[in-house]
């Protein structure tokens, strides 16, 4: 069993594939164990050459990375589900990050390592701007974000700064459980999971197992998947979430309370 896997869901991504950046990684066996980790991509029944693209780093690469290929769109949140359950058993801490790669491998790497020093189960990386830190991040996405993560605040009842970003990893022992079923939200799982672990597990493991670390280094990038109509969808999808999980989260509340 390797400590890290990496989950990298892709999909109509040949034109924009960061291969470079990736190779230099997979190279740099001074600075990154490939021990440790593995990459895990996902074509998620792209249409262009996406495919061929990861077969070839597969090939290139046959210890450090993975190929999953999904016939058939599923879009990223269930891309990503897949890919957990199939590797469930092979890591003891599996992530995912965007194809795009705005969280670099190395930062995630590390973050990676953080979280086993740390003892953590739940990890999330968190776009904080602060001094040494190098966050580029367009100011409509930035405030865009601060209200998504308030909101889910008042949903999850718990101050997460940065609910959104596409850095996290969980411990293996929690992946059968809050990746078993089809997620409600094609963009906001990663509220989803959250709720899921409260639910099953409580607000005080949630406290001691899950740490926020404000990134080191975040790139926006262009070409984002997410349009302006998907946007649109957004408070929907919370209202969804606040529906389906708020007895749950309230049950756990209660607990939280007497104990």
């Amino acid at each position: 069993m390797k400590q890290l896997g990496f989950i990298i869901p892709a999909y109509n991504e040949g034109q924009r594939f960061p291969r470079e950046e990736v190779e230099l990684f997979l190279t740099d066996t001074s600075r990154f164990d490939p021990q440790l980790y593995q990459l895990i991509f996902v074509n998620d029944g792209s249409t262009d050459n996406t495919a061929s693209i990861l077969a070839e780093l597969r090939k290139k690469f046959p210890h450090q990375v993975e190929f999953i290929n999904l016939e058939q769109n599923k879009g990223k949140a269930e891309a990503v589900r897949h890919a957990f359950l199939q590797k469930k058993n092979q890591y003891n801490l599996l992530g995912y990050l965007d194809c795009d790669l705005a969280t670099p491998l190395s930062e995630f790497y590390t973050m990676g390592l953080d979280a086993i020093h740390r003892n953590k189960k739940i990890y999330f990386g968190s776009r904080i701007q602060k001094l040494g830190s190098h966050i580029e991040r367009k100011t409509m996405r930035h405030y865009l974000g601060r209200i998504f993560a308030t909101l889910a605040g008042m949903i999850l009842k718990t101050p997460i700064y940065d609910t959104q970003c596409g850095a996290k990893y969980f411990h293996n022992e929690l992946i059968a459980n809050i990746f078993e079923e089809e997620f409600i939200s094609k963009w906001l799982f990663d509220i989803e999971l959250i709720a899921r672990i409260i639910t099953q597990y409580g607000y005080s493991y949630f406290t001691e197992n899950a740490f926020e670390a404000p990134l080191n280094q975040w790139l926006e990038k262009g070409g984002s998947k997410i349009k302006i109509s998907d946007t649109v969808q957004f408070p929907l999808e919370l209202l969804r979430i606040n529906k389906t999980y708020q007895s749950g989260l309230k049950k756990q509340r209660k607990k939280n309370a007497v104990s």
